[in-house]
């Protein structure tokens, strides 16, 4: 039998793939909050992304997998840093964060189904569960973003100076703080869709949590226990 042109096991394999995924995660997020150069940033982005393909394709097995990856990636990152400051007008950010949140999403999708198909629950596992919840609060900053973007003062953030437009970072800080349903104040949605999607966000997160603890306790739980000897 003939295997699918789309499914193959890679020559070469990543160990603990998820555990590459998250590691990666945790660098791009040190490096948010670093808030470096936009050279460095966006070159760290091409890396990290190079870096997150590789441990994708070990995950799935999917041949377009690691491609599709980097294209969504990489596009933005190249982007950013080919086209001058006075080049990105708001059709060419939209484009940008468009992409951002399509890279994610994507993650998102191809590797949560092998990991709540896991039979065991490990580090691995673990580590998995803890990539997919800052998957999700990337993809959410990026929605922010964006609709700050095309609705600026969407979000009025009381910690920046007024005139101050506000980085990605300050983005991501508000998605986590969302996401894990803490709500401090000092950002605060002001328009109806901004709103809708901060309790999009907060409903999203205490789902995901319940649904993977849920799956990881009856995993837990299901396996039989040895007989006292």
């Amino acid at each position: 039998m003939i295997p699918a042109m789309a499914d193959y096991a890679p020559r070469w394999r990543l160990p603990a793939p998820y555990l590459h995924l998250l590691g990666a995660l945790v660098v791009q997020l040190v490096i948010l909050a670093l808030a470096p150069a936009p050279w460095l940033q966006q070159g760290s982005n091409l890396v990290l992304t190079a870096w997150m393909a590789a441990a994708t394709v070990t995950i799935t097995w999917k041949r377009y997998d690691p491609w599709v990856v980097l294209v969504l990636g990489f596009t933005p990152a190249i982007m950013a840093l080919s086209i001058p400051p006075e080049g990105h007008t708001t059709a060419v950010m939209v484009v940008e964060e468009i992409l951002w949140i399509a890279f994610p999403t994507y993650l998102i999708l191809r590797i949560f189904a092998p990991l709540y198909r896991s039979r065991e629950v490990g580090a691995h596992e673990l580590s998995g569960a803890v990539t997919v919840l800052l998957l999700i609060g990337l993809a959410f900053a990026d929605l922010h973003e964006l609709i700050y973007t095309l609705e600026p003062g969407s979000l009025v953030f009381s910690n920046l100076p007024e005139g101050t437009p506000p980085d990605f970072g300050h983005f991501v800080y508000f998605s986590f703080v969302t996401l894990a349903t803490l709500g401090y104040g000092d950002v605060s949605p002001t328009l109806h869709i901004s709103r809708l999607v901060a309790v999009a966000e907060s409903l999203v997160g205490l789902l995901y949590v319940t649904i993977i603890v849920a799956r990881m306790v009856a995993m837990q739980t299901a396996k039989p226990t040895r007989p006292p000897e």
